[in-house]
């Protein structure tokens, strides 16, 4: 979560509008780029975290999971890293 969201997710959550009974956050995804042949395993553990996708937020709400992107404002920036990732029961 960038500093900017990091505003709006504390009003979200002194909102007291939802429960969330469980909160991870900054959740690794997908496969990172690979480092190249031969490279050290702190290059390839480096390389692994910084080039993963991130979810900002994933939340148990009323036993569902909830993945939350947090975003200053509501467009496509914002919906883009959802619509991304395959639904999955």
């Amino acid at each position: 979560m960038l500093g900017e969201d990091t505003s709006v997710w504390t009003t979200f959550l002194e909102s007291g509008d939802f429960l969330l009974e469980k909160v991870w956050y900054d959740v690794h995804v997908g496969h990172g780029v690979l480092p190249a042949v031969g490279s050290d395993s702190l290059v390839e553990r480096v390389s692994q975290g910084v080039t993963r996708k991130r979810i900002d937020v994933v939340a148990i709400v009323d036993r569902v999971f909830w993945v939350i992107e947090v975003k200053p404002l509501a467009m496509h920036f914002a919906i883009g890293p959802c619509l991304h990732w395959p639904f999955h029961r």
